[in-house]
């Protein structure tokens, strides 16, 4: 699934210039139908496979051209709260699923998960078209209009109308990509994008919503799996709640290094007691242990390590880099992912489920240290106090 995401990440955003939001939403909502149904009908592995990378072409797009399509259409008096909701709502689906996988047939959860994607497609051609989009395509009257069923009727568009053909015009003139990377400070913040993403999926957080159910069953939750499964899914949205009242708060660089360092000692955690586990120790009285620490592990990451990385996305780069930074960052994010999700089950049959977490402990020490080493502190910052940051740092 991840890999037809990291697919769809750069191919979306393409399709969607040409267009538009609402058209390009709708057509990537159809991969999703057929790979369920690919799945719901399959007779073999690769009819699974198949599916599992069609569902990934659309949630690729769900989770790159809705963002962009909130932070289009919403004031800048709500924008940074409406974005900051995108890990909680994602978690919240997270959880649905799994409660609804727990009590209904498989034949029932997949024309469910099926239908919803298929209504929100269908829902969204429906919505007006942002107005940057809109000026982008010379349709400055349908994009006044737009403003004000958005705005409300007392709202003085002109302003904004003026903005966004400011703004558009400067998109329309933008550098290529051999001149937007030759600035230092652009490099260096697409440098530490990438390894940001690289720890945030490295970390093992992936492995939470695909194979939970794999790691409390082998931890002796037999009979409980499901249900501690659906409970750390909770904990995990409801922790992405308190994300947005921290952020903000307290400083960037001060989340990720407090968020990675205790998902290492989470992590070393339950690695430690898999390992006296598999060397026949009795384990019996510290059987919740697993459960604590991974709850104690996705609450860290969700406060921390999960919305600074995406802050820093939106907050480092120059408007003009973004256009290419974007795309980039996705595709790396995914196919992280993928390379999370892939090698989980591989390591954990030839090295063991203790080896394995020790290695994810390790990688997130390791982004603790690249996090007290190499990422400034944003908060507070304009762009060009920050642009001056990394261009007086380390080089690169």
């Amino acid at each position: 699934m991840p890999l037809g995401a990291a697919c769809s990440s750069a191919s979306c955003g393409i399709t969607r210039k040409y267009i538009g939001t609402k058209l390009t939403v709708f057509i990537y909502g159809i991969p999703i139908v057929i790979g369920y149904g690919l799945i719901l009908f399959a007779v073999n592995a690769e009819m699974l496979m198949i599916g599992r990378f069609l569902i990934g072409t659309s949630a690729g797009c769900y989770i790159f051209i809705p963002v962009l399509y909130i932070g289009e259409i919403a004031s800048t008096e709500i924008r940074g709260l409406l974005l900051s909701t995108f890990f909680f709502m994602v978690y919240c689906g997270v959880t649905f699923v799994f409660s609804l996988g727990h009590y209904a047939s498989l034949t029932s959860l997949h024309v469910i998960s099926a239908s919803l994607p298929l209504l929100y497609s269908t829902v969204f051609v429906f919505l007006p078209e942002s107005p940057p989009m809109l000026v982008s395509k010379n349709r400055i009257d349908e994009a006044k209009d737009v403003l004000v069923f958005l705005r409300g009727n007392t709202y003085n568009v002109e302003a904004e109308i003026d903005d966004l053909k400011i703004r558009h015009q400067a998109t329309a003139e933008r550098k290529s990509f051999s001149k937007v990377f030759s600035v230092k400070s652009t490099r260096k913040a697409l440098f530490l994008t990438v390894c940001l993403f690289f720890f945030l999926q490295m970390s093992g957080i992936t492995i939470i919503p695909f194979y939970s159910l794999m790691i409390f069953t082998e931890a002796g939750f037999s009979n409980l799996a499901e249900f501690l499964t659906i409970m750390i899914a909770t904990m995990q949205a409801l922790s992405s709640l308190f994300a947005l009242a921290t952020v903000d708060r307290y400083g960037r660089r001060i989340l990720l290094i407090g968020s990675t360092a205790a998902m290492f000692v989470s992590l070393t955690g339950v690695a430690t007691y898999f390992l006296l586990k598999e060397l026949k120790f009795d384990v019996s009285k510290f059987m919740l242990a697993p459960f604590v620490l991974f709850c104690f592990y996705v609450v860290s990451f969700s406060i921390g390590l999960a919305p600074v990385t995406y802050v820093f996305l939106g907050e480092i780069f120059l408007q003009e880099a973004k256009v290419y930074v974007a795309p980039i960052s996705k595709f790396m994010n995914f196919m992280f992912a993928f390379t999370v999700a892939i090698t989980f089950p591989l390591l954990t049959g030839v090295i063991g489920f203790a080896t394995t977490f020790y290695i994810y402990a390790f990688l997130n020490l390791l982004g603790t240290f690249f996090a007290i080493f190499f990422v400034p502190e944003t908060k507070g910052a304009s762009l060009a106090e920050i642009q001056s940051i990394l261009g007086m740092d380390w080089r690169l």
